[in-house]
């Protein structure tokens, strides 16, 4: 059972949902269960499309920076490669899949929401790669 990520199933519908309040930032862990609820919906026969969902206020807010604050450059490269990895899942999970975007979609959890095939937005979404004002290059 995950903490933070969870495959809901009714009537050949698989929701993802993000849970891992506030801001639903994409820690290793975060990370790692995304990739196995992806996975999980691309296996089972009984899920016949798949809905991301993260909430009302947030969708994902992108990486979880306190996690990377004390990484070398090392480790963070190694982090992005596994992060991009985990969202590449989604891209081949081989059903439809929507992304439910309300609230903030931001670095990783639009790149999480670009690796779908769909995306629906809320009016009051906020969708956007702030890194680039760090001179970081999204994912």
């Amino acid at each position: 059972m995950s903490e933070f990520v969870r495959l809901e199933i009714k009537d050949g519908i698989g929701t993802i949902r993000l849970d891992r309040p506030p801001m639903n930032a994409l820690n290793k862990q975060v990370q790692e269960e995304l990739r196995a609820a992806a996975t999980d919906a691309s296996a089972d026969p009984e899920v016949r499309a798949v809905i991301v969902y993260g909430g009302e206020k947030v969708f994902a807010a992108g990486a979880d920076i306190k996690e990377m604050a004390d990484m070398s450059y090392v480790d963070m490269a190694a982090r992005a490669a596994d992060l991009s990895s985990a969202l590449g899942v989604f891209a081949r999970i081989p059903k439809p899949v929507v992304a439910a975007i309300t609230g903030y979609a931001l670095g990783g959890g639009c790149e999480l929401a670009l690796a779908c095939d769909w995306r629906v937005v809320a009016e009051d979404a906020k969708l956007g790669q702030p890194e680039i004002k760090l001179g970081i290059i999204p994912g």
